[in-house]
C-alpha cells in the first residue's frame, strides 16, 4: 500500500509540473517587434527560428492610445525585412498579414506569438496575462536619444517588474522620454 501511495505522489507531482510547464511562456523566444513599412509591409522580427508559416501573431501597439492587431505569418524571410539597421545576428524575419485590426505605415509594434489568452485595452492601455501567474502583462515605449525602448512589465509599467526589452533603432534624433530603468 505503501509503494501505491508513494507512485501515486511521485504521478501527481509529475502531472502538476508537466501543466506549470505547458503554462510557462518564454518572454524571449515568444516576443518581438513588428514594423511595417511605407509599402505597408509587415515584417516580424524575433530571435525564434522556428515559427511555421500560418502561426498567429498578437500585435500591440505600445503608443497612446494603445491597440491591438492580429496577423499571420505569411512566410520566413531570408535575410533582414525589418526598417531596423541594428537587428541581432540571433534574429529572425517573418513577412506578416493582417486578419483584424491594424499598425499604421511606418508603426513599430510589439508581437505576441502563441499567446491563448485574450488582450484587452482599457482607458488606452493593452494589457493581458502571458504567463498564467494571475498578474496583468503591460505594454510600454518610450524614446532615447535615436530610438525606442519597447517593454513589457508584470504589473503597471515602472512600478512592476519587467520581463521583456527591446531596441528599436529610429535613426534620426527623438526627444528623450525613458526612464533610466527603461533604457538598459
Amino acid at each position: 500500500m505503501k509503494v501505491f501511495v508513494v507512485a501515486y505522489t511521485v504521478l501527481i507531482f509529475a502531472l502538476g509540473c508537466g501543466e506549470a510547464e505547458a503554462k510557462a511562456f518564454n518572454f524571449q523566444s515568444k516576443v518581438g517587434v513588428v514594423d511595417v513599412n511605407s509599402s505597408n509591409d509587415m515584417c516580424l522580427t524575433i530571435p525564434n527560428a522556428n515559427l511555421a508559416d500560418g502561426d498567429r501573431v498578437r500585435i500591440v501597439s505600445p503608443h497612446k492610445p494603445q491597440a491591438l492587431a492580429v496577423a499571420i505569418i505569411q512566410k520566413k524571410v531570408l535575410g533582414s525585412c525589418s526598417q531596423n539597421p541594428d537587428t541581432s545576428p540571433t534574429d529572425s524575419f517573418y513577412s506578416l498579414r493582417v486578419v483584424s485590426g491594424r499598425l499604421e505605415p511606418g508603426g513599430v509594434g510589439v508581437a505576441v506569438i502563441g499567446a491563448r489568452v485574450n488582450f484587452k485595452v482599457a482607458n488606452g492601455l493593452a494589457y493581458v496575462d502571458l504567463n498564467g501567474d494571475g498578474r496583468k502583462e503591460y505594454f510600454r515605449a518610450c524614446t532615447s536619444q535615436e530610438g525606442l525602448h519597447l517593454t513589457i512589465w508584470s504589473g503597471k509599467p515602472l512600478r512592476g517588474v519587467r520581463r521583456w526589452h527591446w531596441y528599436y533603432y529610429l535613426g534620426y534624433d527623438v526627444e528623450p522620454s525613458c526612464t533610466s530603468r527603461e533604457a538598459r
